[in-house]
């Protein structure tokens, strides 16, 4: 869920003037150590709880710019968010006037100085009165702020949020009518029903760990102690600060997002969370590493949800599963050393993070190697197929072109894709077994599908699908080469539309295409595939679309 879209910053610490622009539902900071990155962290924390971090005060003299905190120049910084509120955030009874006030996309600034004993408060770049400014504070308490540190104690996240399981786990209780004799049973009950996710995830990925369970109250007398997970490895029970740093990682996050996701349910006046979360991977290993940048990408993007999430990192798996990503650098302005950023696209930032050596280089065929990966010939193929799969499923699919994985965009073509799997058989023997490769070639190509599945062993994470000629358009002839041939008319027609000389209707009835024509073709075709498509756009591509979906899945 995107609550904010851009951030601003003004002198704090080593940001001089820096901003974050087109943030999204999981944004990740990467750069060097000592680049600023956790300063962007602090000054959102700043902004939203008055502290730096938690339990760290604010202190003007401290936390100004570093390089002008001996200038006589008033002492002033200005955090500025702005906000885009999506259609589940809503105001609560009472707080209508706060809806007026803001409305529903707005910047806000805070400034401190030393003249303030407040901040001031800033909305759409006018300052307002101390009515309007409890009405912004109003606001900002709808939100719940979380900041994870890396240096934090995951045990002491969860036993600083037991009050929250206990809460949640009385709430699933008050649905059940449990007897007298039966609530230590039902409290049992209600809390593996509670955790689990967590303990599919944790089972999962840890080796040796068979169960996870909440540890929950036996007696009344347990009733006064805290709750605690209790991991089962090899038939014995122990509680979670006898596992490590990484395993308590794992259950730190899936109790964060437990508790927030059970308050939005049953209370209406916290209608969002923001997570701002230090080098999440300190200390995991490379399963667990990928699994928690899945697992902040998927609670951070789900439909509905109420949950944005900023990350600092060095990890080329959390870049990965970002949706927006920035570089961060130490640079000059004016001749002072100044935190700066560069917004790009988390593939292009994929690709410049190893030359500063911030992280690791990874071989494109191990991108997201935890889950399917959907491998086409070129670029037309990976925007229907997207579009087509979303529309059928309702969810996302990994689909990458040769073009997109390699950054080439010459690179295409069956071939070309042959001699990459090729060069690439460790890597691919690499991936899990329910994360194939599934390979798709033209309809013009399947007869290469066994000369493709030569090259792998019969138990490698590869599959190899060619599109079934006989299911193509049938008012389209084979001068239409690749997928093109399955476009509905809709789409042909549009291309008529932009350029009539580019098709012709043979006698037949039969549209062709000259094959000089045909890259001006896919050119006009692309962009209206891109648009949006429509379900009669996929009647010729949905048998296939879905038996990839199963393959895919």
């Amino acid at each position: 869920m995107r609550l904010f879209d851009e951030v601003r910053v003004s002198r704090f610490r080593s940001i001089r003037e820096a901003s974050l622009e087109k943030v999204r539902d999981f944004s990740v900071l990467a750069g060097l150590n000592n680049s600023g990155k956790s300063n962007f962290l602090r000054a959102l924390n700043l902004f939203f709880t008055g502290e730096t971090e938690p339990g760290v005060a604010f202190r003007l003299d401290r936390d100004y710019y570093r390089p002008e905190t001996r200038s006589r120049k008033k002492k002033v910084i200005e955090i500025s968010v702005h906000f885009d509120l999506p259609q589940t955030f809503r105001f609560r009874s009472g707080l209508e006037s706060v809806e007026e006030m803001l409305g529903r996309q707005f910047t806000m600034t805070k400034r401190w100085s030393r003249d303030l004993l407040e901040p001031q408060i800033e909305v759409d770049g006018k300052p307002i009165d101390r009515d309007d400014s409890l009405k912004a504070i109003a606001f900002l308490n709808l939100i719940n702020f979380r900041f994870v540190p890396n240096r934090v104690m995951p045990t002491d996240v969860i036993l600083a949020e037991q009050e929250a399981l206990r809460d949640v786990l009385i709430r699933r209780l008050a649905r059940q009518r449990a007897q007298s004799e039966e609530v230590f049973r039902a409290i049992r009950e209600a809390g593996q029903t509670v955790i689990f996710d967590m303990a599919s995830a944790v089972g999962g990925l840890v080796p040796g760990i068979s169960n996870v369970r909440l540890d929950t109250a036996s007696s009344l007398a347990d009733l006064a102690l805290r709750f605690g997970y209790q991991l089962q490895e090899g038939g014995v029970e122990m509680d979670e600060t006898e596992q490590g740093s990484g395993i308590q990682s794992l259950l730190m996050f899936q109790t964060l997002n437990l508790i927030d996701r059970d308050f939005f349910q049953q209370f209406g006046w916290r209608q969002a969370a923001v997570w701002v979360v230090e080098e999440p991977e300190s200390s995991l290993h490379t399963a667990l590493e990928a699994e928690i940048a899945r697992f902040l990408a998927q609670i951070s993007s789900r439909p509905n949800g109420r949950l944005q999430t900023v990350s600092t990192t060095h990890s080329d798996l959390m870049i990965q599963y970002a949706d927006s990503a920035y570089l961060i650098e130490k640079s000059e302005v004016r001749g002072l050393p100044s935190t700066s950023t560069k917004q790009m696209e988390p593939r292009e930032l994929l690709r410049q993070t190893p030359r500063f050596g911030i992280s690791r280089w990874v071989n494109p065929i191990l991108l997201y190697h935890l889950e399917p990966m959907i491998l086409v010939e070129g670029k037309s193929d990976q925007t229907f197929i997207l579009q087509g799969l979303r529309m059928l499923e309702g969810r996302e699919f990994r689909v990458a072109s040769l073009s997109s994985l390699l950054a080439n965009k010459e690179k295409g073509g069956v071939e070309t894709i042959k001699s990459f799997l090729k060069e690439n058989l460790e890597a691919i023997r690499a991936r899990p077994v329910d994360a194939k490769v599934v390979v798709v070639l033209d309809w013009d190509s399947a007869g290469k599908v066994d000369g493709f599945r030569s090259l792998f062993r019969q138990k490698d994470p590869v599959e190899i699908l060619a599109w079934d000629e006989s299911e193509a358009n049938p008012m389209l002839d084979a001068s239409f080469k690749g997928i093109e041939r399955f476009y509905s008319d809709r789409l042909i027609v549009e291309v008529e539309k932009k350029d009539s000389s580019l098709i012709a209707t043979k006698n037949s009835g039969l549209r062709t295409v000259q094959p000089k024509d045909l890259g001006s073709l896919k050119q006009i075709l692309h962009p209206i595939v891109d648009s949006g498509l429509d379900g009669a756009d996929l009647v010729y591509a949905k048998s296939f679309l879905l038996q990839l979906a199963v393959l895919a899945s």
